[in-house]
Order: structure tokens, then C-alpha cells, then sequence
């Protein structure tokens, strides 16, 4: 994931015409990751799991709109004018 994400940050600011989309999708890759590679809690403390894992969707959601508004932009890039 972490390469993924270097990667679309580097064709970012290589690529102008899609360059906010695509710098949104990183922006909710930076989002979503953390909330997936949680630690795991140790003995003792509080169970969070119901609350990381509405984080995580929530997270999830926004990388996936973000992903799909880049898609949209990309394709109407592609189309003839």
C-alpha cells in the first residue's frame, strides 16, 4: 500500500491534468492507512475495535471516492474533444 501511494503522489506531480484528483487520493490513502494497520491492543486496555473499524470504512469511503473522481477526471481527459 505504502508503494501504491508513492506512486501516485510521484504521477501527481508529474502529470498536471489530473494532478487534484489524484493528490486527493493520496491524501485519503494517508487517511486510510493508518486506520488499517492498527496495533493491536494489549491486555488490559480498552477494546476499540467497533470504533477503528467505523474509522476504517469512513476512510475507506473517501479513498474510494477519491479514487473514482481521479477515474472520472482520467477518462474525460481520454474522450475527443
Amino acid at each position: 500500500m505504502h508503494g501504491l501511494r508513492h506512486l501516485l503522489k510521484d504521477a501527481a506531480q508529474a502529470t498536471e491534468a489530473i494532478r487534484p484528483e489524484l493528490q486527493a487520493v493520496v491524501e485519503r490513502l494517508d487517511r486510510y492507512l493508518p486506520t488499517v494497520l492498527q496495533p493491536v491492543p494489549a491486555a488490559g486496555e480498552i477494546d476499540s475495535t467497533a470504533l477503528n473499524t467505523q474509522l476504517q470504512e469512513h476512510a475507506r469511503i473517501e479513498l474510494k471516492n477519491a479514487a473514482s473522481a481521479a477515474q472520472q477526471r482520467i477518462r474525460a481527459l481520454r474522450r475527443p474533444t
